[in-house]
């Protein structure tokens, strides 16, 4: 899904978080020879700000073109030049203080622009993975089988229902919430916790997105469910719920998928009585 992108045509907006921060005078306390440090004032700052423009020659930014070059040219999918001109773009676009800071802040920049790209290519896979998906060239196939038994670090019998006779029990407050909520419903034939890597269930598409828990009702309905706290309500949530309701889509009318936040949730998700109350009815 990568053989495509190109960075010629992409975006080159990043927080580098350094033009805009403190700047500190330091100097030799009389009192006790000392190093000690205090912030200049606004007008020490552009008085500052001057002095680096000055001091901006080709020669420097040219040579933060080539270091930064050097250290991201080994992703194999991207073309070189294409990378290059990329990084020129951006170093083009940075403000004469910021320039003048960019060979002395390297190491920073080169991974703020890694992760841009990094960011760019996420977006690029998943926007390929939909397109092939809605033409028809993508395919949904049951490639999973649960195994005869399971071996964990931390095992428990503890829990109604549970597919396995021990199941993974490293929970934490939220997915024990809504464990305990799921085995007392009567609908619910078993309940398994997925583990995380393979051979754990996974929707294999423009991400690995292995969901928290596989339920099973009376009724044969597939349920899968993944649970995230408050502090996830961010965009991979939001990408994960996104692929697993399209998986559910395609799977048929037996397979459901769900996200479950406690007290706030992204769009299309559920709180925690709202799911109960949902798969009750499954």
């Amino acid at each position: 899904m990568q053989k495509d992108f190109k960075l010629a045509d992409k975006d080159i907006q990043i927080n580098f978080d350094l033009a805009e921060s403190n700047i500190f005078e330091v100097y030799l306390s009389e009192e006790d020879s000392l190093p000690k440090y205090k912030k200049v004032t606004q007008m020490q700052r552009e008085h500052f700000k001057q002095y680096l423009k000055t001091t901006n020659d080709e020669t420097r930014i040219r040579q933060s073109i080539n270091l930064i070059f050097s250290k991201l040219r080994n992703d194999n999918a991207l073309h070189e030049n294409d990378l290059k001109n990329y990084i020129e773009r951006i170093v083009n676009n940075l403000s004469d203080e910021r320039k003048a800071k960019l060979l002395d802040e390297i190491d920073v920049y080169t991974l703020k622009i890694r992760n841009k790209i990094n960011e760019l290519k996420s977006e690029h896979r998943e926007k390929v993975f939909y397109d092939l998906l809605n033409k028809g060239n993508i395919k949904i196939e049951n490639t999973f089988s649960f195994e005869p038994t399971i071996q964990a670090s931390k095992l428990s019998s503890l829990r109604d229902k549970s597919l396995y006779e021990e199941e993974i029990d490293n929970l934490n407050s939220l997915e024990n919430k809504v464990l305990t909520e799921i085995v007392s419903l009567d609908n619910i034939k078993w309940w398994h916790r997925n583990k995380d890597i393979k051979p754990g269930f996974c929707i294999n598409a423009f991400i690995n997105h292995y969901p928290d828990f596989i339920i099973c009702t009376e009724n044969g309905n597939i349920i899968m469910l993944e649970t995230k706290g408050d502090d996830r309500i961010n965009d991979d949530s939001k990408t994960k719920l996104k692929l697993g309701s399209k998986w559910a889509d395609k799977a048929g009318d037996k397979y459901f998928y769900f996200m479950v936040f406690e007290n706030s949730k992204i769009e299309g998700s559920l709180l925690v009585d709202e799911f109960i109350d949902t798969i009750k009815e499954l």
